[in-house]
């Protein structure tokens, strides 16, 4: 395997964690994060 293949799989292993963090983090963000948005002031 040369080093452009290499760099190119851990190019898109990282992407794939990013993206799976991403939506992590959207699920609770649609609920406002467990508030509710006109409750807050």
């Amino acid at each position: 395997m040369n080093a452009k293949q290499t760099a190119l799989d851990a190019y898109v292993a990282r992407t794939a964690a990013i993206h799976a963090k991403l939506e992590r983090l959207r699920q609770p963000a649609d609920d406002h994060f467990g508030h509710d948005p006109n409750a807050i002031h």
